[in-house]
């Protein structure tokens, strides 16, 4: 600045006065919800600035920028105030993965369960989420024949891995098979808990030839009047006490009766696994079945010694024993399964060199 005057006739004292330069710093997180930031205010010229990013959980510090150009990758900045400045501290929000592993009781994989988590449904297979933020997440697990799975998961500050254990879905107790005809070339199954019963009644049950059927009951299958299995077809009829579960089989009968066009069931015609044999009662009876609690065990006494000790154990389909119990078969006992969770469990019975295993369904 200058300072001019004339005519001078006499001395002057004259006083400059200056002031310091000051410069107004700002400094903005971005987005707001990263983190915070301090240090910003009015300096003088020349006066040390720190400016200082802390991230808030789940987010990281990125750096400094300046009208979008990067000037400190530092989350303390120090510079000395020469100008006016606008900063932003930028953060970037954290993510992390999760995978499911998916097996059934048996820990054996499913490959093809369909899993959904959030608002993202992946496709059948796909078991691995990837960029997901920290939070709370409602996921559900789904297989065909099998019991959906539901549960919630939390990511706090890493990658997680969640087992998922899936159980068969449980057939009905007693399954009538009646008006159905499986045409050439289709394929089906049937399961049921204990009996499955065909035509009767009126009714029919046909397999044509070609067809591939599968029946798997827990006790019995019971061909009635009406039920006929064509010749070129493919059938399987099987007992199996301890998984009474469509299971594609692989030694289904081919039936090649030369001699009629069809092979016909008389009444109450009970085939085991071979289809031609009369199956003998079983051992022990167990009801009600489904039960919700109380579960009663009947002994065939024709199978029993008077003085026969009769062990009877129950088991989770995770291999946990839950009962144990020596009886005696002249009369039924009771169960309580009520302070035991939904699903399917395993009642074996074993005496002298014998086991025998059936199953039961637990409800709620």
């Amino acid at each position: 600045e200058s300072y001019t005057f004339e005519n001078v006739t006499q001395p002057h004292t004259i006083l400059a006065s200056f002031a310091i330069n000051t410069y107004t710093i700002e400094a903005t997180a971005n987005p707001a919800a990263g983190g915070s930031v301090t240090g910003d205010g009015t300096y003088n010229h020349g006066e040390p600035v720190t400016l200082a990013a802390s991230p808030n959980p789940g987010y990281q510090f990125v750096n400094w920028t300046e009208n979008g150009i990067v000037v400190s990758t530092d989350a303390e900045y120090v510079f000395d105030a020469t100008a006016h400045r606008t900063l932003v501290a930028n953060f970037v929000q954290l993510t992390y993965k999760v995978t499911f592993d998916v097996v059934d009781a048996g820990a054996n994989v499913i490959d093809h369960a369909v899993i959904a988590m959030g608002n993202v449904t992946n496709e059948a297979g796909d078991y691995v989420f990837d960029g997901l933020p920290p939070g709370e997440y409602n996921y559900q697990v789904t297989a065909e024949g099998y019991v959906p799975e539901e549960g919630t998961l939390t990511i706090f500050n890493a990658d997680l891995l969640i087992d998922v254990i899936l159980v068969l879905e449980a057939p009905e107790a007693i399954v009538y098979l009646q008006d159905i005809i499986i045409n050439a070339g289709e394929s089906a199954c049937f399961d049921a808990l204990q009996t499955i019963i065909t035509a009767g009644e009126g009714s029919a049950f046909e397999v044509e030839a070609t067809a591939v059927v599968s029946l798997v009951a827990g006790q019995n299958i019971i061909m009635k009047p009406g039920t006929q299995i064509r010749h070129g077809s493919h059938f399987h009829a099987q007992i199996d006490p301890e998984s009474p579960f469509c299971i594609p089989a692989s030694d289904h009968f081919l039936v090649t009766n030369n001699d009629a066009e069809a092979t016909e069931y008389a009444e109450g015609a009970i085939l085991d696994d071979n289809t031609d044999q009369l199956v003998t009662a079983p051992f022990f009876s167990l009801y009600p079945n489904p039960t919700r609690d109380m579960l009663t065990i009947e002994f065939n006494s024709s199978h029993y010694t008077a003085d026969a000790l009769v062990v009877v154990e129950i088991y989770s389909m995770r291999g946990e024993r839950v009962k144990r119990r020596e009886v005696s078969p002249d009369h039924s006992h009771v169960f309580s399964l009520g302070s035991q969770l939904p699903g399917i469990y395993l009642v074996r019975v074993m005496w002298d060199d014998h086991v025998e295993v059936q199953r039961i369904l637990k409800q709620d």
